[in-house]
This record gives C-alpha cells, sequence and structure tokens, in this order.
C-alpha cells in the first residue's frame, strides 16, 4: 500500500511539472554553442522556473542555471507570451548551498569594504547574484567574463546588474589578470569561468585557461592573506592541475566536498 502510494505520488509530480519550454534562444557559429533561456512550472509546489540551457557540439543539452520567477497571482504562467514571460523578475536573493560555501569562505568583515575580482559568468550569474545580495556591506566586485553574449543573458533574464560596486569587463580572463596585476590587489579572486556540467567538454577545457601563466597571474593580482576559490569537478583526474596551485601558494590550500565539485582555496602566504 505504502509503495502504491508513493508511486502515485511520484506520477502525480510529473504530471505537474510541465516540461521546459525555450523562450529565447541564440546561437554561436564559431563554437557551436547554443544558449537558452527556457521556463518550466512546478504546479505542484507553485514554483516558476528560469533556466539558463546550452546546447553543446554534440547535440546534449544541459542546464547551467535555475531561478525562481516571481509571478503575480493575477498571471496565468503560459497564457502570457514569451516575451512578457522572459520580463518576469526572478528571486534574486535565492542564494543554494554551493554558492553560500563560497560566501561562507570568503567571510567578508563589515569593514573595510573587500575588492573581489570575479573571474567569469560561467554560471549564469548565480555566484555573481550571491556576491551581489547576500552581505550586510557589499564588497567591490569587478566581473571579467570573455563572452558579451552571456553578459547580456545574464543582465537581462537573471539578475545580474552593474552599479558603482559590480562592474562587468569584457576580457579574457587571462588578459586581464596581465592588465590588472599592475594596479591595486584584491582580497578574493573567485575562478568562475565554467559551470561545474561543461567543464569537461572543449568548450570549457580547464588546459585553455588553467596553466601556468594563469595561476602566477592570480597570485600576482592578490594582498598577501588573500584568498582565491575555485570549483574542480573533476579534481581527481587533474592531478597537474591541481599541483599548478599548491606550488606557487606553498601548498596553502585546502579542499571540501560539495554536492557536484570540490571547493578549493588557496591562501597567498
Amino acid at each position: 500500500m505504502q509503495r502504491c502510494i508513493l508511486i502515485i505520488a511520484f506520477l502525480a509530480y510529473f504530471v505537474c511539472a510541465a516540461a521546459d519550454h525555450a523562450d529565447f534562444t541564440v546561437c554561436k557559429k564559431r563554437s557551436k554553442l547554443c544558449l537558452s533561456v527556457a521556463h518550466s512550472e512546478d504546479t505542484w509546489n507553485d514554483i516558476r522556473t528560469r533556466m539558463l540551457q546550452v546546447q553543446l557540439p554534440d547535440n546534449t543539452t544541459t542546464t547551467v542555471r535555475f531561478a525562481e520567477v516571481i509571478v503575480p497571482f493575477w498571471i496565468k504562467f503560459w497564457s502570457i507570451s514569451s516575451e512578457e514571460r522572459l520580463a518576469l523578475p526572478i528571486e534574486k536573493s535565492a542564494c543554494f548551498k554551493d554558492a553560500r560555501d563560497w560566501v561562507k569562505a570568503i567571510d567578508p568583515p563589515l569593514y573595510p569594504r573587500q575588492n573581489v575580482l570575479n573571474l567569469g559568468l560561467g554560471d549564469a550569474g548565480w555566484m555573481t547574484n550571491c556576491l551581489l545580495n547576500n552581505w550586510i556591506t557589499r564588497p567591490n566586485v569587478t566581473t571579467v567574463e570573455a563572452d558579451q553574449m552571456l553578459k547580456t543573458i545574464t543582465k537581462k533574464y537573471f539578475g545580474v546588474y552593474e552599479d558603482p560596486l559590480h562592474r562587468i569587463v569584457i576580457e579574457k580572463p587571462l588578459t586581464a589578470l596581465q592588465k590588472l596585476k599592475r594596479g591595486a590587489k584584491f582580497d578574493t579572486i573567485i575562478v568562475n569561468v565554467c559551470d561545474v556540467f561543461t567543464w569537461s567538454y572543449i568548450s570549457c577545457s580547464p588546459s585553455t585557461w588553467a596553466n601556468k601563466q594563469f595561476v602566477e597571474g592570480l597570485f600576482c593580482n592578490l594582498k598577501s592573506g588573500g584568498k582565491v576559490l575555485y570549483t574542480a569537478p573533476v579534481i581527481d583526474k587533474d592531478k597537474k592541475f591541481v599541483k599548478l596551485f599548491e606550488k606557487r601558494f606553498r601548498n596553502n590550500c585546502t579542499y571540501s566536498r560539495t554536492v557536484v565539485e570540490w571547493l578549493v582555496i588557496c591562501t597567498k602566504p
């Protein structure tokens, strides 16, 4: 009897959860990647979700970002147009466990304001929103993103914004590190180049940016005692990659397991 109840509940969930519906799609000819902003509805829990989906060159599709959509009670979600759904705001304060681990690791004091370098919008602004909306005293954040298209999508559909305490620079991460090291140093650098699901694909291979020159750039841009944070879903396979950080930071690195990845924190001596 109990098994029957569980099966019925399981089936009811999928009946109540509408299939993903893409309301916006754009493709990049050079990398053969397509980005889609899709929506779904879970009427069982009364939740509407916006997602950023990536179609990879091998035609597999993965979802790299979820955000809850704020829908006024008088609006029927699927009765409005795609443009109207895309115009609905999202819940920006939501900061899921993995991103909360990052925020906790930075642990900024109330004063003085921290200077943070955020390399990439690889998670469609998930971590960026946590940086902008979850501290009493916001840090001064510079985000570097190589892809203008991703910047546009995250600002238009996923709640990322620019203001005097947050600017987004369109630049390759390594180039930005080389330019920035002549200026002010950072309290924290976050390596957020890839989302955790496309890390191992050619579109986001660690070998293209996680090299000796890149690690040196991170080290030179940190203040003494500053931290660099990065995720490594395949850390067990990338021994060479990890050793680059351990050697430059003189083994001042810690590793903690999150839901789908490793959170690695290295501190400059």
